[in-house]
């Protein structure tokens, strides 16, 4: 695999491996120790050049965009090989044709950019992130049911069937230690909870086999002039000499962040398995649909995910002058979509709490013949409420009415989520020794950003817009 020298070097001292094998003639497990290798390469490269103070440059950046241009090539080799159902090398199965689908293609030093996969069209179920036989997903530890597994990890610790299920994991969990939850346990609980989520199922999810994921992506922020991520269109006259343009990357480095949830397992649920079974399936997919929406909205960034309304390139449109405290009008929803990035406008959904709905629901034309009438804005079709066209989605994941994050217009497919493989059971006899109750906390890992890191200065060099955008506080 062609590298450029020096930029071979510094990942080298970084301490990835480049083969010179091809990547259609790797095998799977090659393939997937060289894009892990120059993960921790890149993430080791970014942190020294932030531990300096300095940006990147020189030959740390270029061997930077190196490591991402291979991830993505790999990645679209990974991705070409479970299309085709068979992860076994290409080139000695005669298959080196590929799927039609996206991807990168890495042509070595020559080729400094690359066509990124954008992560589209990954579906979000576990099956879909990771790839994984049915089998393995069916596998369930020889636990008849989680609950059974819950009982069991509180009640006995020692019970052999952790012994296997534990051999299955992929990385150790240092300080976390635990048992590992067996993956068709943590595959229909993240599934189910899948169903009710608001972000999840509408954002690009990325599957994760580290702690971290460096992925290729390109600056938009400044559209001026037609511009795109630096390159722009030229006309030029027959035998006139061409400019030279450069595409301006952003790496993405996306961090799985630890989120837990604790349980409580008594003896009188050890006596009735089914019934407990039941309701902690129930609760724990409450509770991690309720959880991961609050975090992927309003996560701070620090330890936890980094929300939508936290993120630089949140768009916060002004109130009205004189505008009555708690309240949403007509103004307010026209403004708040004049702020949409054109790009996002097929995809845009609105998010609102429900106590906006009301407001909602009793907004008026605020001025000419029709003054006070409903306004056209508002409809409703079979498919529920919709504001200009889009769907709306009500969640108390939302503010409350009359503070920023009460209604949101979005394209949630710019916001990035990356999601581990696996999860760990804690059990602790000490937290509730006084109700012979022994805690059981399930952690799971996963991380989450926008795409976007700021908003996006429009062609005529002034004008702002984002892929989301909510209203200033009405108090």
């Amino acid at each position: 695999m062609p590298v450029d020298s020096q930029a071979a070097r510094v990942l080298s001292a970084a301490g990835a491996v480049i083969p010179d094998t091809p990547l259609p003639a790797m095998e799977w497990s090659e393939l997937a120790a060289l894009r892990n290798s120059l993960q921790r390469a890149g993430s080791l490269i970014v942190d020294e050049a932030e531990a300096s103070g300095e940006a990147l440059s020189g030959d740390a950046h270029d061997a930077h965009q190196e490591a991402l241009a291979i991830i993505a090539a790999v990645k679209h080799e990974m991705e070409a090989r479970d299309q085709l159902g068979d992860r076994a090398p290409r080139s000695r199965s005669g298959r080196l044709s590929t799927p039609t689908m996206p991807g990168a293609s890495w042509q070595g030093p020559t080729q400094r950019g690359w066509q990124s996969p954008r992560f589209a069209g990954r579906p979000a179920s576990y099956v879909a992130l990771f790839g994984a036989p049915p089998a393995a997903i069916r596998d369930t530890g020889s636990f008849p049911s989680l609950g059974a597994f819950l009982i069991a990890a509180a009640m006995n610790p020692l019970d052999p069937r952790f012994r296997a299920t534990n051999a299955g994991m992929t990385e150790e969990y240092g300080e976390d230690g635990g048992f590992a939850v067996p993956p068709g346990f943590y595959a229909n609980l993240l599934d189910a909870s899948l169903e009710e989520e608001v972000i999840r199922p509408r954002a690009t999810v990325i599957p994760m086999d580290s702690s971290m994921v460096a992925a290729p992506s390109f600056d938009y922020t400044d559209q001026t002039g037609a511009k795109r991520a630096g390159l722009v269109l030229t006309w030029m006259g027959e035998s006139a000499p061409a400019t030279n343009q450069v595409a301006k990357l952003t790496p993405i480095h996306l961090r799985a962040n630890k989120g837990g949830i604790w349980i409580a397992v008594s003896n009188e649920a050890a006596e009735d398995i089914p019934l407990f079974e039941r309701r902690i399936v129930r609760v724990t997919t409450d509770a991690i649909t309720a959880g991961l929406d609050l975090a992927f909205l309003f996560g701070n960034g620090a330890g936890q995910p980094l929300g939508i309304m936290n993120s630089p390139a949140l768009v916060t449109v002004t109130k009205e002058s004189g505008q009555a405290p708690a309240t949403i009008n007509e103004d307010n929803i026209v403004k708040m979509s004049a702020r949409l990035h054109p790009s996002s406008w097929s995809r845009a959904v609105w998010l609102m709490s429900p106590t906006c709905v009301a407001q909602v629901y009793k907004l008026a034309q605020a001025a000419g013949p029709n003054q006070g009438v409903r306004t056209a804005v508002i409809t409703e079709t079979d498919q529920g409420l919709r504001i200009l066209g889009k769907e709306v989605i009500v969640t108390d994941a939302c503010a409350p009415l009359g503070t920023t994050g009460d209604i949101i217009f979005g394209d949630l497919s710019k916001y990035l989520i990356g999601l581990r493989r696996e999860a760990r059971l804690q059990t602790s006899v000490h937290s509730g020794w006084s109700t012979d109750e022994i805690g059981v906390r399930m952690v799971l890992r996963l991380g989450g950003q926008p795409e976007w890191k700021a908003p996006i200065k429009l062609r005529d060099g002034t004008n702002t817009v984002s892929a989301f955008v909510a209203l200033e506080t009405r108090a």
